[in-house]
């Protein structure tokens, strides 16, 4: 699953901030250990400039079904001004052999902030 917003970037020398503020879930699907990453795409690619902007929780769930208030950010260059769709994905951690079933948002307010800085 997937939420996508519209921006339009002004500047061609701007970074992007990305931010995700909400909650999100992990909970195993085996009884034992649970892995999710959640990340940004920008036009349907992953920011690599400086870094990717994303989050991995990893846990030992047991049953727990906890949606727990989380916020991730970062920042990316190199990206031309115009209308870019910007996206927060989920989808298996990386490095990890044990992925869990993963939930974004849950009974209250989430946000995808955007600042061109």
């Amino acid at each position: 699953m997937s939420h996508t917003v519209n921006f339009t970037k002004q500047e061609n020398g701007t970074l992007l901030r990305v931010a995700w503020v909400g909650n999100l879930r992990v909970i195993s699907q085996s009884g034992s250990y649970g892995c999710k990453r959640w990340y940004f795409t920008l036009n349907g690619t992953e920011c690599d400039t400086p870094a990717p902007i994303d989050a991995q929780i990893y846990e030992k769930t047991g049953g727990d079904d906890s949606h727990r208030p989380s916020g991730f950010e970062g920042t990316c260059s190199g990206i031309s001004n115009g209308a870019i769709d910007i996206s927060l994905n989920i989808g298996a951690c990386i490095g990890i052999t044990t992925q869990g079933d993963g939930f974004t948002g849950w009974q209250s307010t989430s946000r995808i902030i955007i600042e061109e800085i």
